[in-house]
């Protein structure tokens, strides 16, 4: 674990003031640092997470094919770093309700239900659930795994009330992508679902 969060890439020679192999070689140990505590799942030291700052993660930490990081890379560029606890980044940040690092993977075009679940469970209301869909059936496939996700955490959930009315005040946080899709009304086949209309009687 770091004691503190981790800092910024150099974007310029003059940034570290030095030649451009030590350029290089702090830009490589600061992603370092980050796949470091993406595996031993230290939220903490990740600080406020953005799409920027996981790409320059992924471009660092493989800037040099000799060192032969491309797989490992590819894990992390998807969420399926398999971290410290047997589970992948993407569980973690689950696990952990990091919204920051959920928002930064949703924009970077990873889906995952959890991510948007992790949003939509969050106290703050300033991240959004950006789901890229490329058709209208692309669509209905996320919403429904969205929906289905939603059903298997309420039915574990231990206060179901608190859960249903973080659904209820939440939901549209979720962001489509998609030039053209008319929404579509929820089943009401979901116990939640029917809850949500108990809860609005």
């Amino acid at each position: 674990m770091y004691e503190f969060e981790l800092g910024g890439f150099a974007e310029e020679l003059s940034d570290i003031d030095g030649t451009i192999e030590e350029f290089n070689a702090f830009n490589y140990c600061l992603a370092e640092s980050y796949v470091g505590a993406m595996y031993d799942e230290d939220f903490e030291s990740l600080g406020e997470f953005s799409p920027s700052l996981l790409n320059n993660i992924c471009a660092w930490y493989n800037y040099d094919e000799s060192m032969k990081n491309q797989e490992e890379t590819n894990e992390i560029k998807t969420g399926k770093l398999i971290t410290k606890n047997n589970r992948t980044f993407i569980d973690a940040i689950y696990a952990n309700k990091s919204a920051t690092v959920a928002e930064a993977y949703l924009l970077n075009g990873v889906f995952s239900p959890k991510l948007v679940l992790t949003i939509i469970l969050s106290e703050s209301d300033e991240y959004i659930a950006r789901i890229n869909c490329y058709s209208e059936e692309d669509y209905d496939k996320k919403i429904k795994e969205i929906h289905d996700f939603i059903e298997i955490e309420y039915e574990k959930s231990d206060n179901k009330i608190e859960f249903l009315k973080k659904i209820k005040n939440n939901y549209s946080r979720i962001n489509v992508a998609i030039a053209i899709y008319k929404p579509k009304k929820i089943p009401s086949t979901y116990n939640w679902v029917k809850q949500l209309k108990n809860m609005s009687k």
